[in-house]
């Protein structure tokens, strides 16, 4: 069982395997679920799980796969195709 709770961008880019930057951008752009609190993001980790489980379509992970850095494209493809 997964305990809820909000964590850091900087967790939530290592947790994803994408730069800190990124998470900053797609947080800004409503890209990524998050909330300010106090000034600063915060992401709940429930919404997270959720978005990349169920609510994240198929093009919102191929733009998250283009984001990945020193990943070899073939395995994104095979990924995104199913395959993998």
């Amino acid at each position: 069982m997964i305990r809820d709770g909000f964590i850091t961008p900087h967790d939530a880019a290592r947790y994803l395997g994408i730069p800190l930057d990124e998470i900053y951008k797609m947080l800004a752009a409503g890209e990524l679920p998050g909330v300010r609190l106090g000034g600063r993001w915060r992401i709940r980790l429930s919404a997270l799980e959720r978005w990349l489980d169920e609510e994240v379509p198929k093009e919102e992970l191929a733009k998250l796969a283009k984001r990945l850095k020193g990943v070899d494209p073939r395995k994104i493809e095979e990924f995104l195709s199913g395959e993998g």
